[in-house]
């Protein structure tokens, strides 16, 4: 028993498999991001005295210009801190960044706060960390993140059967 297809047909077809590989991209990127927001705020080595920096740590998904899935930034990711002056800054901060990224799809992850790379430089904290910089660095806010995301990301695409 086959399918019958006719050339009216192809058009829906050929868009409903449009949807699912968009669908399948904006997951992985989901789970990569996730991974990402996980692994900064559980593993930055720095003392978050205000809460600001690990709750601008977050993430946006988009494409072409439009965001389509967003995570993180989010004060309550913090230990009885504050941080909603860090959750806003990080989301701007992101999609600030959308600028750059006008077409295709694009996994932004940030640390949003304007010192967050000064953290990292001068007390050599590491914000996201990877395998790669834990020797080198005694803190780390997102430059192990960012490492970890994108050896992920490569599996993870690398395996698609589209």
């Amino acid at each position: 028993m086959g399918m019958r297809v006719t050339r009216n047909d192809v058009p829906n077809m050929l868009e409903a498999l449009k949807k699912k590989v968009e669908q399948v991209i904006i997951r992985n990127l989901q789970y990569v991001g996730e991974h990402a927001i996980n692994i900064a705020r559980e593993q930055g080595s720095y003392t978050d005295q205000t809460g600001n920096l690990r709750s601008s740590i977050g993430y946006i998904i988009a494409k072409d210009g439009d965001i389509k899935e967003s995570a993180g930034f989010d004060p309550s990711a913090n230990s009885g801190t504050e941080g909603e002056e860090g959750a806003g800054d990080g989301e701007n901060f992101a999609i600030e960044q959308l600028d750059n990224y006008p077409k295709g799809y694009v996994l932004i992850i940030a640390a949003g706060m304007n010192y967050a790379s000064y953290v990292e430089s001068s007390y050599n904290y590491s914000i996201i960390k990877t395998k790669h910089t834990v020797e080198k660095a005694a803190y780390d806010v997102i430059t192990f993140t960012e490492v970890e995301a994108k050896q992920l990301a490569k599996r993870l695409f690398e395996g698609l059967k589209i």
